[in-house]
């Protein structure tokens, strides 16, 4: 089965989310959202290379799994 090439979004959930964030910090969030999507749960390094130095507001957006690597929860449903 292939993978859906989109995600729902929401975009009242989403500025409500991002409401205590800061522009850049949004754009490191969607970034996040958009490479999770198409790639699967994050390396710190895979984030280090998309984003550069994440913030910790939007690293706390991301739970961590077994194996050290970050995904969004809500994303993963």
């Amino acid at each position: 089965m292939s993978k859906d090439p989109a995600f729902l979004f929401y975009t009242s959930d989403f500025l409500v989310g991002v409401s205590d964030l800061t522009m850049e910090e949004r754009g490191q969030y969607i970034t996040l959202m958009c490479l999770q999507h198409t790639k699967g749960h994050l390396s710190a390094k895979n984030i280090k290379i998309a984003v550069g130095d994440v913030s910790p507001d939007v690293l706390a957006k991301f739970l961590v799994d077994s194996d050290g690597l970050y995904y969004n929860e809500r994303l993963e449903q």
